[in-house]
C-alpha cells in the first residue's frame, strides 16, 4: 500500500457506502459494488454486514486493499491479520478509518521520519519527487561529493610558541550524511605533520575527529590514506611549535606546506584527496602552483618543472580538464620558441596531452601566454598531471617570470572535473 490509499475520496465529496451486487467466490479478485461515486482510484476498504452505527459488524469484517476499474474494486491484497473469505449481496463496502489504515499512514511517515517526528538524514533532497525507489541517502551521495559545509576552521594556538590547535564547530556530508562537528582543542607532536580527517562513525549524527596514530607522520614524508567514509580538513606542520598560519594547510590554493619531492600540498595532499573540500559539486580536483621563477631551461625535449606536478582522485568514468598555464615566457635566442604542455603522469614526449608553443619574438623579450588545455578520461581513478617545458632549438633558453614580478606564481596547473 502507499499514500494514495489512504485517500478517504475522490476529493469531490464523501464516499458512498457501497453494496456487494455479486457474489465473490474466494480467490477471485474482483468485487462487484453497486455504487463507487466519489471512491478514489486507489483504496484500502472494509467489507462486511451492515451495523446500526453505519458501519459493519466486527463479525466477518474483511479489511482489503486495492483499485477501481470500471466501476468493480480490484483486490491486490489483504491487511495484516485478514485473509480472503470471499464476499456475499448481504455484505456492504466502506472507505472508512481502520486500524490498517494507521498502521499505513505510520509506516509511510517512517520513512522519512524519526519517533519524535523529527526528519530523518538525508530525508530531504534536491529533487522534487522520485518514482523509481532509491533509497534518498543513496541518491544524495550520487549527486553531491563529500564537503565541509559550514566552520571546521582549524588554526594554531600561540604560534611561535606552542604546538597547541583549536578546531571551530561545523557541520560535514559524507556519504550523503549530514554530521555536526564537534569544536575541540588539542596539540600536536612536535616535528610531525599531522593529518586532521573526520570520521563518519555509522551511527549517530556527529562526525570523528581522527589526528593521532598514523595520522602523525614525518614532516614532509607523503600523506598517510584517507580512511573510508572520511573526509581530510587540515594538515599542521611542527616544529618544535606550530610556527605561523602558513603551517596550517586547509587546501588553500597558495599553500606551500608539507613539500614533498618538491610539490607542496595545495588544495590536495600527496595522494589526491582534496583537503577540506567545500564545493557539494566538486570542480576543481587539484592545483598546484610556483613562486619562482622558471630559469635557463634549454633542453630541446620536455622537462619537468620542479613543483608542478599534480595527484587527483577521479571519479570512475568522469573526464577532466587539465589546464597548465604560464603567465609570461621569454627566450634568449631570436630562433627558437618556448613551448610548456600538459603530461600524463610524467613529463615525456610520450605522455603529451597538450602543447603550446609561443611566438618567437625579439631574444629577451617577455611574451604573455595563453594556456596548455588538455582533456582526459583517464582509466584509473588515482591520476597524476605535470607541467613540462622544452625550446625548439638548443640555443634557445626558457625563462618564465610573473607579470607582476617579485616572482610571484609565475606558473600553475589545475585539475578540473568536466
Amino acid at each position: 500500500m502507499d499514500l494514495q490509499h489512504l485517500r478517504a475520496s475522490d476529493g469531490t465529496g464523501e464516499a458512498v457506502l457501497a453494496h456487494v451486487d455479486a457474489t465473490r467466490t474466494i480467490g477471485s479478485t474482483v468485487l462487484s459494488l453497486d455504487n463507487v461515486d466519489n471512491w478514489n482510484t486507489d483504496a484500502i476498504v472494509v467489507t462486511g454486514t451492515p451495523a446500526a452505527n453505519g458501519f459493519v459488524s466486527p463479525t466477518g469484517m474483511t479489511i482489503m486493499y486495492g483499485h477501481l476499474n470500471a466501476g468493480d474494486f480490484i483486490i491486490d491484497g489483504y491487511a495484516p491479520g485478514y485473509s480472503d473469505a470471499g464476499n456475499t449481496t448481504a455484505e456492504v463496502a466502506i472507505i472508512k478509518m481502520t486500524t490498517s489504515w494507521a498502521d499505513t499512514l505510520i509506516d509511510i511517515l517512517k520513512i522519512a521520519h524519526n519517533d519524535d517526528g523529527t526528519i530523518k538524514d538525508n530525508a530531504i533532497t534536491t529533487e522534487a519527487q522520485f518514482t523509481d525507489n532509491v533509497d534518498p541517502a543513496k541518491r544524495t551521495q550520487e549527486t553531491i561529493f563529500d564537503h565541509v559545509a559550514s566552520g571546521c576552521v582549524l588554526t594554531g594556538t600561540g604560534y611561535g610558541s606552542t604546538l597547541a590547535w583549536s578546531l571551530t564547530a561545523g557541520v560535514v556530508y559524507i556519504n550523503g550524511r549530514r554530521l555536526t562537528v564537534a569544536a575541540a582543542t588539542g596539540v600536536v607532536v612536535a616535528t610531525k605533520d599531522t593529518y586532521f580527517d573526520l570520521l563518519d562513525p555509522g551511527t549517530g549524527t556527529v562526525a570523528t575527529l581522527v589526528y593521532t596514530g598514523g595520522n602523525s607522520v614525518t614532516v614532509n614524508a607523503a600523506s598517510p590514506a584517507l580512511a573510508a567514509n572520511s573526509v581530510r580538513i587540515a594538515i599542521i606542520q611542527s616544529g618544535a611549535n606550530i610556527a605561523s598560519v602558513a603551517a596550517v594547510n586547509q587546501g588553500e590554493q597558495n599553500k606551500l606546506l608539507p613539500i614533498a619531492s618538491s610539490n607542496p600540498y595545495a588544495v590536495t595532499d600527496s595522494l589526491g584527496n582534496l583537503i577540506c573540500p567545500r564545493d557539494p559539486n566538486r570542480k576543481v580536483l587539484g592545483y598546484r602552483e610556483i613562486n619562482s621563477n622558471v630559469n635557463s631551461i634549454t633542453a630541446t625535449t620536455p622537462t619537468a618543472v620542479t613543483g608542478l606536478s599534480v595527484p587527483v582522485i577521479v571519479p570512475t568514468g568522469r573526464k577532466v580538464k587539465i589546464t597548465v598555464q604560464f603567465e609570461r615566457t621569454s627566450n634568449a635566442n631570436n630562433g627558437s620558441a618556448c613551448v610548456f604542455g600538459v603530461y600524463d603522469t610524467t613529463v615525456a614526449a610520450a605522455n603529451t596531452l597538450a602543447e603550446n608553443t609561443q611566438q618567437i619574438v625579439t631574444g629577451g623579450q617577455a611574451s604573455a601566454c595563453g594556456p596548455a588545455i588538455a582533456f582526459a578520461t583517464p582509466t584509473t581513478n588515482s591520476k597524476t598531471y605535470a607541467a613540462g617545458v622544452f625550446v625548439t632549438t638548443g640555443t634557445g633558453s626558457f625563462v618564465a617570470t610573473a607579470l607582476g614580478g617579485g616572482g610571484k606564481a609565475p606558473a600553475f596547473i589545475m585539475v578540473e572535473l568536466e
